[in-house]
């Protein structure tokens, strides 16, 4: 299958680049005296690390599970909340009981976000906001955040759905490669959100037939099944 980048990470895995080779230059020049196994070391401990620090930027093939009710994660991590979350807080929904799953990615996962089902994109808000750490639940509302609105299509089409990229402590920069009017199909890539963060999915809950998962699971951006949805709940 290949080892595969994002294209959402070349200025940094450029710069990423340039400061490795310096970093190794400046090693060599200054211990251009000692034994070779030590220049050998430290060659590898500058090459090693600059390669631990560009596997952030990795986006490996992600076939999809079959499954027309299926929920997909949107985000690689782990499940630290679900929760019932004020309505008041999004408006968009008009007032539905929510349902909110949220996902903490921590610097080691797969950074991607991915459609949890295939939906038209019908608005994005992005809010200025600070860094606390993502796995703080206050970081829901106080941190730098880009929520996408949509609505599922295919198989149970028009159930109103959202993703909620947030930035955490170390994370600056979110990436939402979409916009309204746009189209993405189950599973797609679609932005991320660099060094660290939280992605919390939002549901009515009288869609939701049936939850899969549970606090303290781990997950995968467009393979695992965060849940089953229905037209109405039963």
């Amino acid at each position: 299958m290949g080892f595969h980048y994002t294209k959402y990470g070349k200025r940094e895995l450029l710069l990423l680049l340039c400061i490795t080779l310096l970093a190794l230059s400046v090693c060599m020049l200054l211990f251009s005296g000692a034994p070779g196994r030590v220049k050998l070391v430290l060659g590898l401990l500058v090459l090693l690390t600059g390669g631990a620090v560009s596997l952030f930027f990795r986006n490996p093939p992600r076939p999809s599970p079959q499954g027309e009710d299926t929920l997909l994660a949107p985000a690689d991590g782990k499940i630290i909340a679900l929760e019932n979350p004020s309505p008041e807080e999004f408006p968009w929904f008009e007032g539905e009981e929510l349902f909110k799953i949220g996902i903490f990615l921590s610097i080691w996962d797969v950074h991607i976000n991915r459609a949890p089902w295939a939906i038209e994109i019908k608005d994005l808000e992005y809010r200025r906001g600070g860094h606390l750490n993502a796995r703080n639940p206050l970081s829901s509302s106080r941190n730098e955040s880009c929520t996408l609105y949509g609505r599922t299509e295919g198989s149970i089409p028009g159930i109103p759905l959202a993703v909620r990229q947030i930035s955490g402590a170390v994370a600056r920069r979110i990436v939402c490669d979409t916009a309204p009017g746009h189209r993405l199909i189950r599973g797609e890539a679609y932005g991320m959100i660099k060094f660290g963060s939280r992605t919390e999915l939002l549901i009515p809950r009288r869609f939701l037939k049936e939850l899969r998962v549970a606090l303290g699971d781990r997950v995968k951006a467009g393979q695992s099944i965060l849940a089953v949805i229905q037209k109405e709940k039963e």
